[in-house]
């Protein structure tokens, strides 16, 4: 037969003996973006002002390390800073996330109903989920882009506790 497959409907994905519907995964995206970003965002910062730093000209403090980094902007900037650009960082990552589980499996879904691409078992060989996932990247990418741009120059803007931020 048809190894098990769940012929789907509009809005879900057909999947080996069930049925996913694409916003389960884009919740599931979502979900995880927000998780990942809120718990790793302090060391965001870190990196973008170690990207930045040339060592001779910057407006941002000179770090020896990672942990020297977290501690000097935390006693020098306060927490707040350590968490500059958390909105745009935040709307970037579940937007980004999301939009990829969706189109990921929505492409895996049109490429599972044309003739050819699904093995005996039902399931799709590891070329075809390569090319769906490659899209789903580059689709979200174009996507999500400028909202990074937002959260860098928000990370960037260095100030001392108590001081209002400059915005964009």
């Amino acid at each position: 037969g048809d190894g098990g497959l769940v012929r789907g409907e509009m809005g879900s994905v057909e999947q080996p003996k069930t049925r996913v519907h694409l916003s389960s995964n884009a919740i599931a995206g979502v979900a995880a973006g927000f998780i990942s970003c809120v718990t790793t965002h302090p060391l965001d910062v870190v990196k973008t002002r170690f990207q930045v730093n040339d060592g001779m000209h910057s407006h941002v403090p000179k770090y020896r390390g990672t942990w020297h980094a977290l501690t000097t902007i935390l006693r020098t900037e306060g927490v707040r800073t350590l968490y500059a650009g958390l909105v745009p960082n935040l709307t970037g990552s579940t937007v980004s996330w999301g939009c990829y589980f969706y189109a990921y499996n929505y492409l895996k879904g049109v490429a599972r109903q044309r003739q050819g691409n699904v093995d005996s078992t039902g399931h799709l060989g590891p070329g075809i989920n390569m090319l769906c996932a490659t899209m789903s990247g580059v689709c979200t990418c174009v996507a999500t882009n400028p909202i990074w741009l937002v959260k860098t120059r928000l990370q960037l803007q260095a100030h001392k506790p108590g001081e209002a931020r400059q915005g964009m």
